[in-house]
């Protein structure tokens, strides 16, 4: 293989301007064609049946802790003026009957 001269010289900074030219030109084509395929389009938010379940049982859950914060601070309040007094029977009908829940749900 041989190489020949050319007469012609290249210029280096001809070919770099050049290159140069080239990718600004593909980005400017890209940037524009992926705001044509936008033009058309919309953002969407779908949310699931379980999720809507699951926002309306937390939901729930804060305001059963603000109702329960209210009766903490009575009970403490009780505590503090020696005057709090569950009752026995009250106590332990409650304990019978989360036992058998609890049996229930271990034989299920």
């Amino acid at each position: 293989m041989r190489i020949e001269p050319t007469s012609q010289q290249i210029n280096p900074a001809f070919i770099r301007d050049e290159s140069v030219n080239q990718v600004q030109q593909q980005q400017q084509s890209n940037k524009q064609s992926e705001q044509s395929s936008r033009a058309g389009k919309s953002d969407k938010l779908s949310i699931s049946q379980t999720a809507n379940s699951i926002n309306a049982a937390a939901s729930e859950v804060k305001s059963a802790e603000q109702f329960r914060a209210d009766k903490v601070a009575q009970i403490k309040a009780q505590l503090e003026s020696n005057s709090y007094d569950p009752g026995s029977r009250n106590v332990a009908e409650k304990m019978i009957t989360q036992i058998g829940a609890f049996l229930k749900g271990a034989s299920a």
